[in-house]
């Protein structure tokens, strides 16, 4: 079912706006582009592409300037895809939710589906092993609120990689002109000749280059690094801390913060031995104030030891291991950096990145909206903020517990861990996880 755009977003009624969130003006915008470039095949960009493509005046005048989506076994970017996000997908590209499930994988996508969360603090170090204790349900799929179906899947394991090629193959099909051969000079997008005025979309979260910047970047002061693999799980029964359709999520208290580690089911037909995907992350002063190389190697054994504390083995990690260090991103409402120019993926990615696994999410939400509000010819950057606050909010919270708050959130959840997991617990309810339809 197509996401009520109007009701529930424009008018905020999913996500009221903060009112501690700086929200940008919003004056009305009108709508003079005839034809939309974009510099990205990026999932943001995709979404916003394929929504615009089927509407006037932009049938046939959408072009995307990128690579075709390179897949490999290496788990970089999310693995995370909450179930809600698939309303957007639909939406956007005009397909039942089934069919995008249906060309993610080989076999039943059920197999990859996340029902409930669990969670329980953890103690130990990689070289004496790991142990949890006040293990509890925080989420359960059965638990949806009034009025909405119980039951579906909170979210699906999948490739970042995998999510992008079957987008761009939908985006293609559905009339955007996706350009290969050449990658025009960043300033060229706008004389591309597609169209009499284009509207450039910057589907990467890095300024273009020879095009005037209308303010400052912020410099980050954070950084979030991170390691993650696929898993086998052959003694998950034995451990008995949870189940093949169930996720875990944990955290060990380490040097006055928090290392937090998330494992969910996962299916991919090039690890097919996979049955599950672990990631362990934290928040470092960055991007020059730590030794990241040692942290992501600290990181891993710690990866691979909780792993085998719920019953795991890592699946090839030489091929499948993938790294990062993000910087943290504005919390609060962000704008676009260059004149003329929609920095869609900028619009998207603010607020921090892996921190409660909505990546793909928001790039869903964003690139819906911004595609919606140009449409309706209002100020896109406004109503893309206005979205994505929720989601912004739940991650500076969840930031301050794992830095600033890390000993008191360590001492709540070894007493009162239901309590510290209140809020990331009422997503749920508020149509963040499970689709509501």
């Amino acid at each position: 079912m197509a996401y009520d755009f109007h009701d529930k977003v424009i008018r905020g009624r999913d996500c009221p706006f903060p009112r501690w969130f700086h929200h940008p003006s919003e004056k009305p915008a009108d709508n003079p582009f005839d034809s939309i470039v974009l510099n990205s095949s990026g999932i943001s960009a995709l979404t916003l592409a394929a929504r615009c493509v089927q509407n006037e005046p932009f049938p046939g005048n959408v072009h995307i300037y990128g690579k075709p989506v390179e897949e490999s076994r290496r788990l970089a970017n999310g693995v995370t895809l909450r179930a809600r996000a698939l309303d957007f997908y639909a939406a956007a590209f005009g397909v039942p939710r089934d069919e995008i499930l249906s060309r993610m994988y080989v076999g039943n996508p059920q197999d990859a589906a996340t029902f409930e969360q669990r969670s329980g603090m953890a103690t130990g170090t990689p070289e004496s092993g790991f142990q949890f204790s006040k293990i509890f349900s925080w989420m359960h799929s059965k638990n949806a609120r009034r009025g909405r179906p119980s039951g579906l899947p909170l979210a699906f394991g999948v490739r970042n990689s995998r999510l992008n090629r079957v987008l761009l193959e939908l985006a293609v099909e559905h009339g955007v002109t996706l350009h290969t051969d050449s990658k025009p000079d960043p300033s060229a997008l706008f004389s591309q000749g597609h169209g009499e005025n284009p509207l450039v979309v910057n589907g990467t979260p890095f300024p273009l280059e020879n095009v005037p910047l209308v303010r400052d970047r912020m410099s980050p002061t954070r950084c979030v690094v991170a390691v993650q693999v696929p898993f086998t799980s052959p003694r998950l029964e034995q451990r008995g801390i949870i189940d093949g359709k169930s996720s875990f999520i944990t955290w060990v208290h380490r040097d006055g913060a928090l290392d937090m580690g998330v494992f969910n089911p996962f299916r991919d037909d090039l690890s097919p031995t996979a049955t599950f995907y672990g990631i362990v992350y934290r928040i470092i002063p960055g991007p020059k104030g730590v030794d990241k190389d040692a942290e992501q190697a600290y990181l891993y054994d710690s990866l691979v030891g909780i792993g085998d504390a719920l019953g795991m083995d890592p699946v090839d990690p030489d091929e499948t291991k993938g790294v990062a260090c993000v910087p943290l991103s504005p919390w609060r409402g962000t704008a676009n950096l260059q004149e003329n120019v929609l920095d869609i993926s900028r619009l998207s990615g603010a607020g921090a990145p892996i921190i409660t696994g909505d990546g793909m999410t928001r790039a869903a939400v964003g690139g819906y909206v911004a595609a919606e509000s140009l449409l309706a010819g209002r100020d896109v950057e406004a109503d893309v903020n206005r979205a994505l606050c929720r989601y912004r909010q739940i991650n500076w919270e969840l930031s301050l517990l794992m830095t600033t708050f890390s000993g008191l959130a360590s001492y709540g959840m070894e007493h009162f861990p239901r309590a510290v997991m209140l809020r990331n617990s009422l997503t749920y309810y508020r149509d963040m996880w499970a689709s509501p339809y």
